[in-house]
């Protein structure tokens, strides 16, 4: 559904990213919420060892290539989960919203547009996202900086729910593998 309509989702976005900062939002690290993740990986032994110092290596490398970004309103928690499609009976027409809001602070509009890519599962090609939203140069680079962090995110938090994600936690961290190799 969201694939289809990937031009209305990088508009939402770019709405979302423009909006006025409200007073309330504080700053959202991506960086901290994933060591916060890892630390807790590592006391309930959620992990291989070996997959951990992995996303310690990417963890320690991606903070020197996104600093010094914006700080505007940004979801924080993009994915397709949280995009709802919404079918008005007066004239049948459809509309894109965007929920779960818990985690909207100011932040780095790009780490929207990375954890939407790898949700979608899009990490080696993320042009489409970036062309539609309009990503610039500097845009582009923190993307796919982010990239290997969004998966190490969306990893540590499978490993932290149990059996139920261990095939998706293997499945990220197999992607992020790839990734980061190539």
């Amino acid at each position: 559904m969201i694939t289809e309509r990937l031009p209305q989702v990088a508009s939402m976005l770019r709405r979302i990213h423009d909006a006025k900062p409200q007073k309330w939002m504080k700053r959202y690290d991506p960086l901290k919420i994933v060591r916060q993740q890892l630390e807790c990986v590592k006391a309930c032994k959620a992990m291989p060892t070996n997959d951990i110092g992995f996303i310690e290596g990417i963890h320690n490398g991606t903070a020197e290539n996104i600093k010094d970004h914006p700080w505007v309103p940004c979801h924080n928690d993009f994915h397709s989960h949280n995009v709802m499609l919404v079918r008005t009976d007066r004239d049948d027409t459809e509309s894109l919203f965007a929920i779960d809001f818990e985690d909207c602070d100011l932040g780095d509009p790009m780490w929207d547009l990375a954890y939407l890519t790898v949700n979608l599962v899009m990490e080696r090609k993320p042009y489409a996202l970036e062309y539609l939203y309009g990503a610039g140069a500097e845009g582009r680079r923190r993307i796919r900086a982010y990239v290997p962090l969004a998966l190490t995110h969306c990893a540590t938090w499978a490993a932290l729910h149990g059996v139920a994600w261990a095939q998706h936690q293997k499945e990220l961290m197999e992607r992020l593998r790839e990734v980061v190799v190539t």
